[in-house]
């Protein structure tokens, strides 16, 4: 008997010392720097620098705004920014199942730790999906995700595929299976980073998701995805959005039957992003789908260079395809005519690309999300909000037209800086 419960006993040791040893081998995560120390009130230069690049304004540009269009939660906002207490950051990079290959994918973490230097267990986690970006990413430095510590989260922030260190891929831009797959893969990462530093059982831990504009339409992906493929493996709690793309077909529709688009850069990134994602579908080259014009004005390469950030690029297409005075520009100055015509290849080539990104039917979320837009929306338009409304609402949703807060007319840049102050107010732990 002794030497039957010895024998197991080695074979018990040599089990768990493969699996370590093949845990040492195939690691999922790795830390890609140095762990970085700071305090909200101190980092308001960082700050400014991620706002300009996610919306286009700096931290006293948005209290300007908001301070000019009567909002009533100033004092909150200023006790965000005025946020001494200690946090910590460090940005990882981890494996990746997305687009069927095994990818390592970076991104970036937020936590606290206690006295004795140990990680704290958060009170929730946060995955918080960025907006357009054309340049950099989270793990390149702190973001505006900072402004959500106080509130207890631990944070999740993925760059996604063709950011961070794999900037020489073309970004897959409002494609929401390859953002889930990328934003799942960065939670069990992060699953592996706590249980690495003595937190087990973080799979119980409460996660909300966040996003807006394009981070929008890839919250309410994962909220499909974390009931549906992931149903179990993520204890979700609620999602908080505003002004996402949740319907690529009705943006292409708009560029058909309207010849309008009010963020111009989109169309570069939605072209380059769909060939990325589905090369089967979409069979040209950039040629066929840009006009002459937009090829010959760089944009493209200047998208795949990864080192222009999203302003600069409007403001180049902007100076060769000048907006009219509602700031829209014509589609067709961008796109070949095949691209606008049904019935030809490469109309009915972006059809089928656009319908596999749809987001806003075919589905009911089965947890609280919470859904802001402004109905004044030039970027985004507004009937994006409208056809979730119609298509997935159920109990669970609540929709919220900024319009009603009586702010006056609100652009696209200005909803952004109203919920990204509301989110860091707690607003998303209310819903």
């Amino acid at each position: 008997m002794y030497k039957k419960l010895s024998l197991l006993a080695l074979a018990a040791l040599m089990v768990c010392s493969c699996e370590s040893t093949k845990r040492e081998e195939n690691p999922v995560y790795e830390t890609l720097g140095q762990e970085a120390q700071f305090c909200v009130k101190d980092i308001q230069d960082e700050l400014s620098k991620s706002l300009i690049e996610a919306i286009g304004l700096d931290v006293p540009e948005i209290l300007d705004i908001l301070g000019r269009i009567g909002f009533d939660r100033m004092d909150e906002l200023k006790e965000v920014l005025s946020d001494g207490n200690t946090y910590y950051s460090t940005p990882i990079k981890y494996k990746s199942s997305a687009h069927g290959e095994e990818l390592w994918l970076s991104g970036r973490l937020y936590y606290r730790k206690s006295s004795d230097g140990s990680i704290e267990t958060p009170n929730h986690i946060m995955i918080s999906n960025r907006i357009t970006t054309t340049s950099g990413g989270p793990s390149t430095g702190l973001g505006v995700e900072s402004f959500l510590m106080k509130n207890g989260a631990m944070l999740i922030v993925p760059d996604l595929i063709g950011h961070g260190i794999t900037d020489n891929i073309p970004e897959p831009y409002c494609v929401p299976s390859l953002t889930v797959t990328a934003a799942y893969d960065m939670y069990a990462a992060t699953m592996d980073f706590l249980r690495d530093r003595g937190i087990k059982d973080g799979e119980k831990i409460p996660v909300y998701i966040t996003g807006y504009s394009q981070g929008g339409l890839s919250a309410l992906a994962e909220v499909r995805a974390f009931q549906e493929g992931y149903k179990g493996k993520v204890n979700l709690v609620s999602a908080y959005l505003g002004s996402g793309p949740y319907s690529m077909k009705a943006f292409q529709d708009d560029w058909v039957e309207n010849d309008k688009c009010g963020y111009p850069l989109s169309i570069g990134l939605t072209i380059i992003g769909l060939k990325y994602a589905y090369p089967d579908i979409m069979t040209g080259d950039y040629s066929d789908y840009f006009t002459k014009e937009f090829m010959d004005a760089g944009i493209v390469d200047k998208i795949l260079s990864k080192k222009y950030p999203s302003t600069e690029l409007g403001d180049d297409i902007y100076k060769v395809f000048p907006p009219d005075r509602l700031g829209y520009v014509a589609a067709s100055s961008i796109l070949k005519k095949e691209c606008l015509t049904p019935g030809e290849k490469r109309y009915q080539e972006l059809d089928r690309a656009a319908r596999a990104c749809e987001m806003a039917s075919g589905w009911k979320p089965e947890v609280p999300v919470h859904i802001i837009h402004d109905e004044q929306d030039t970027y985004v338009p507004f009937y994006n909000f409208e056809l979730a409304q119609k298509g997935i609402n159920n109990a669970n949703c609540t929709f919220e037209d900024l319009g009603n807060l009586h702010l006056g007319s609100l652009n696209h840049l200005a909803g952004g800086a109203v919920f990204y102050v509301r989110m860091a107010c707690g607003d998303y732990l209310k819903k």
